[in-house]
């Protein structure tokens, strides 16, 4: 990591809301470009607290 760049981390809860904005794991800042990238967390909705036939699984 060069100087110039500054280490990822949780957004500060002070300058914007937890519930504020874009939900992302960790908290952490959402990236558009990609390309540098080491590694990608890629999330897939899943409800477990409903019946047999959750809308989130089935569409």
């Amino acid at each position: 990591m060069s100087n110039d760049e500054q280490p990822i981390g949780p957004l500060d809860a002070s300058l914007s809301p937890r519930y504020a904005g874009i939900a992302t794991f960790a908290r952490l800042p959402r990236l558009e470009d990609v390309r540098r990238a080491d590694i990608a967390v890629v999330g897939v909705p899943f409800d477990s607290g409903v019946s047999y036939r959750p809308g989130a699984r089935f569409g």
